[in-house]
């Protein structure tokens, strides 16, 4: 054979293992995506099993969301997107704007207008308080005169309030106080159990780090001047309920009473948990209810069921 021929025949084998690369490529990536496929068709159906968990679900509360974050399937809801009045989650926000304000070294003297405000914190007039400390009494004692404490020296702060929930996507709120106190015969705070479950995570993971434990019953606080005060964490659930990792409570006689809470599961994944215009004691029950349904999804999810 000659060097044509041969050149030839090299280019010919040349061109059918090329083909038959490309034909085997074809063939495997038709496979990895026939298995994704399944895959994907197979977790769907063990989640929409799992959610089913829900589907006898039974709440006083007027608005509730169940959101599982780590993959943001909503698990539950009821009148979800609809706005209601949120009482002290109000503070929420209020923490929000407060914290992006002012540093975490800032120092806050107690005004005569704040330990005014409606409920007491123990604060007392000419206090002077470090603004993440005043953040706690907020956030554990639902404290108004705390939330009036770190807003009154800004007029526009409110205003910020409203501006601020827009730029984080969540629309239905409106703020018309700092603390979601009802003014004057109406509900002063307004939005819906998705958006405060928004804001509830989102001021959880910015401020963890900043505020401390944050699902503790009852903590000890300390003005500049030397004096402790304990305050008393007003959601009842912590007592009994360890795997609740940050919470906030609310209840004025025309929003009726409100809950967010974030839970972590067994299996490590983070539950938000939000309950609108329920009672008193029915924001409690509420939870509760939604919390145990939500171990029980996480379990079918990993199969331990």
């Amino acid at each position: 054979m000659n060097t044509k021929n041969i050149r030839i025949v090299l280019v010919c084998l040349g061109m059918v293992f090329f083909t038959t690369w490309h034909v085997v490529q074809f063939q495997e990536r038709k496979r990895e995506t026939q298995r994704i496929a399944l895959i994907e068709k197979e977790n769907e159906r063990i989640l929409e099993s799992a959610k089913e968990v829900f589907s006898d679900t039974s709440i006083i509360g007027k608005g509730a969301i169940v959101l599982d974050t780590k993959n943001n399937e909503i698990l539950y809801q009821k009148n979800a997107f609809i706005p209601y009045g949120i009482a002290s989650l109000t503070k929420l926000m209020t923490i929000d704007i407060a914290l992006r304000s002012y540093g975490n070294d800032e120092s806050i003297t107690i005004s005569n207008t704040a330990i005014q405000a409606l409920g007491t914190s123990d604060l007392r007039e000419g206090e002077i308080f470090n603004v993440v400390t005043l953040v706690e009494h907020m956030l554990l004692a639902s404290s108004n005169d705390a939330s009036v404490a770190v807003s009154e020296n800004d007029q526009a702060f409110i205003s910020k309030m409203n501006a601020r929930a827009r730029s984080l996507g969540m629309h239905s709120f409106v703020f018309e106080s700092v603390s979601g106190l009802d003014q004057n015969g109406t509900i002063s705070a307004k939005g819906s159990a998705h958006d405060i479950a928004t804001l509830l995570m989102h001021v959880y993971k910015t401020y963890k780090d900043t505020v401390g434990d944050l699902n503790v019953v009852e903590k000890d606080t300390v003005s500049y001047q030397g004096r402790t005060i304990r305050i008393v964490n007003t959601n009842t659930l912590l007592t009994n309920t360890p795997s609740i990792v940050f919470s906030k409570t609310g209840y004025t006689d025309l929003s009726g009473g409100s809950l967010g809470v974030i839970v972590k599961t067994e299996e490590g994944r983070e539950v938000v948990i939000v309950v609108l215009g329920s009672t008193f004691q029915g924001r409690f029950s509420d939870v509760k209810t939604l919390i145990e349904k939500s171990f029980i999804y996480t379990q079918k999810l990993s199969g331990t069921m």
